[in-house]
């Protein structure tokens, strides 16, 4: 796996810290485990497989499904990465 420069540097997970693990997960059948990992890496994937085929073969329905997975993308990755950091927020300051 590549290293995060950002994590390196500051020692905080950035917001796409886990979707590597998430996606190896994913490809190996254990889609609970990369749901964990990192939720909106499902949703990354089929934005990224939408946008190709939407490229090839343009059509208005690919595009709307282009824009809702992107929406998804962004709106899960955003919650999950608040999530992340108010858990280590909550950790930090009781300990």
């Amino acid at each position: 796996m590549l290293p995060c420069f950002f994590k390196h540097l500051t020692g905080f997970d950035c917001p796409g810290c886990g979707f590597q693990r998430s996606v190896l997960a994913l490809f190996n059948g254990d889609f609970k485990m990369s749901i964990t990992l990192y939720p909106a890496a499902v949703f990354i994937l089929i934005f990224t497989f939408i946008s190709l085929v939407n490229a090839f073969y343009p059509r208005k329905t690919f595009k709307t499904a282009e824009t809702i997975s992107l929406y998804l993308s962004v709106i899960i990755g955003a919650v999950s990465y608040l999530i992340k950091i108010i858990n280590y927020t909550s950790e930090f300051t009781a300990a």
